[in-house]
């Protein structure tokens, strides 16, 4: 059940007194269809998750305030003049454009991060609903160590997990399914088992990327479901292959650095 308190309208001149706390809402001229502002507030502070939308429904700002209590986005969270005395942690801004406003720039900007005892910091982002959109824990001197992202139901999508020499990233279609892995040591290591080629059939295909630090492709395997390669690419060389599992196609660099294709019959 999502529950929270209405905020009428932000005084630009005057915060606010008395008010209780817990998460709190205020829409675009009372229309609840139409959510403007959402924020935590602790002893009439904002202090926790924070969101703004534009009146088009779009996220344009979250991200985390710690004890503000000038409530200092009603100046403006998301502008490049905004005051930022009590933004923590990472902050996302949106940026939208387009005729019908499906196009979005995402400019991510990090600020102090308050760290406990056991130097972590913990960040936890909400969507309008309520539900956790976003769990991440930093350490303060391993950075990111873990981090949980989730769909607007509340499931599982995307979950971090970091060592002292590894990081994996598990990516989930639903909480029990995965979907990709990409493992990170002192090379990238990305398994998709969901892949569907754009320039060669091959829907449903398993997707197996070795990649050095920088991103340079060592080597990329596609098998379809039948345990047949469908693709190699490795060595400056790509290679497709047909139902049979024999090579139909051949793609090069020659001399001149020109991508060479050759059809096998």
């Amino acid at each position: 059940m999502d529950t929270f308190y209405i905020l009428d309208s932000v005084d630009l001149v005057t915060v606010p007194k008395g008010l209780p706390n817990g998460r709190w809402k205020v829409f675009f001229n009372g229309d609840t269809s139409r959510l403007h502002y959402q924020f935590n507030l602790f002893d009439n502070k904002v202090n926790g998750s924070f969101s703004e939308y534009n009146q088009y429904g779009n996220l344009l700002s979250v991200g985390t305030y710690f004890k503000d209590s000038l409530w200092t986005f009603r100046t403006g969270s998301y502008r490049n003049n905004a005051d930022t005395t009590f933004k923590i942690g990472n902050w996302n801004n949106y940026i939208w454009w387009g005729p019908t406003w499906d196009y979005v720039e995402t400019r991510t900007t990090t600020y102090k991060m308050y760290f406990d005892k056991d130097s972590l910091f913990r960040e936890e982002w909400t969507y309008s609903n309520g539900k956790r959109s976003r769990e991440a824990i930093y350490h303060a001197a391993k950075g990111k160590i873990s981090e949980t992202i989730f769909d607007y139901s509340g499931s599982i999508i995307e979950t971090f997990k970091k060592s002292d020499s590894y990081s994996i990233r598990t990516y989930w279609t639903n909480q029990t399914e995965i979907s990709g892995i990409r493992f990170t040591k002192d090379f990238i290591y990305y398994l998709d088992t969901d892949t569907s080629m754009t320039n060669f059939y091959c829907k449903n295909c398993i997707t197996q990327l070795t990649s050095d630090l920088k991103g340079q492709t060592i080597s990329l395997v596609v098998t379809d479901r039948n345990g047949k390669v469908r693709r190699f690419v490795g060595g400056g060389v790509t290679l497709d292959y047909d139902d049979n599992g024999d090579v139909k196609t051949i793609q090069y660099w020659n001399k001149s650095r020109r991508l060479k294709m050759k059809k096998l019959e």
